[in-house]
């Protein structure tokens, strides 16, 4: 299992791919809602174990922090998005959210699907940053679509019991996701949530190859990645802004994680 680090933190963007060919993604873990519409062929998912063959006409809602994967062994064609929170309902929380399903794919009704075409939602490409009131009427129009989606879903799905270490793991990535830029320790992390911080320290141990340290620090390089290209603040700045102690500590950080400097990305993507 791996997480995606762009799907975590403060800059989550609304990701959008339009799956093709032949595919295999492989276990991993991310914060926010994936949704998977399939408008043609069919792709096996897995979801916290499980396995599902979603068709032409099928919808799979994958809520934050399930490990989760997808094959396709054929062709097909496919929307996956990943959603930043805001569009989100207000009225579904995240405990609701990211409960245990009995299922993750459902067949949409047909009043849903024709929506979904008719709105050509199904079409829709990443747009990495919205602004208003150019972006508005796009906004409402994902929302409303969205807002759909995980009606229908929450109404034809039924919540089953998770397992303890998974809901565990999901609430300490929770915490760290939202508390990266702050002096963040283990110590501090097992204080917020009641747990001892070598059972903090354990849980990472589900997730293969990374540390406690290793996902506080992709959190805020993911962060400082952001404000280089679309700040003008200095790196010393960005660097505290994100919670690094010291310019040279965040130096050696965003070296080792991208093989280049802070200042040479932000010059080549300027």
């Amino acid at each position: 299992m791996f997480i995606q680090n762009a799907n975590f933190g403060q800059e989550a963007k609304l990701k959008c791919g339009h799956v093709t060919e032949a595919h295999n993604s492989g276990n991993h873990i991310h914060q926010y809602c994936e949704i998977e519409m399939v408008t043609d062929g069919e792709i096996e998912i897995t979801v916290s174990g499980k396995k599902y063959i979603a068709k032409k006409g099928d919808i799979a809602l994958i809520p934050p922090f399930k490990v989760h994967s997808f094959h396709t062994p054929e062709r097909v064609e496919m929307l996956i998005m990943t959603l930043p929170n805001f569009f989100l309902p207000a009225t579904v929380g995240f405990d609701e959210l990211s409960a245990e399903r009995d299922a993750y794919v459902f067949t949409a009704s047909e009043p849903l699907w024709h929506y979904l075409y008719e709105t050509g939602f199904h079409t829709t490409r990443t747009k990495h940053f919205f602004k208003l009131p150019e972006d508005r009427a796009l906004i409402h129009r994902l929302q409303a679509a969205i807002h759909l989606i995980i009606a229908e879903f929450l109404s034809v799905t039924e919540e089953s019991e998770v397992s303890v270490s998974e809901n565990t793991l999901a609430r300490i990535l929770l915490y760290v996701s939202n508390h990266f830029t702050e002096d963040i320790t283990l110590g501090k992390v097992g204080e917020a949530l009641g747990y001892n911080p070598k059972y903090v320290s354990a849980c990472f141990s589900m997730i293969n190859g990374i540390s406690f340290r290793d996902f506080l620090n992709s959190l805020r390089i993911e962060r400082a990645k952001a404000l280089l290209i679309t700040t003008d603040s200095t790196v010393l700045t960005i660097a505290l802004e994100c919670g690094f102690k010291n310019e040279s500590t965040f130096h050696r950080v965003f070296l080792d994680a991208t093989g280049t400097t802070p200042a040479k990305y932000r010059k080549s993507r300027s």
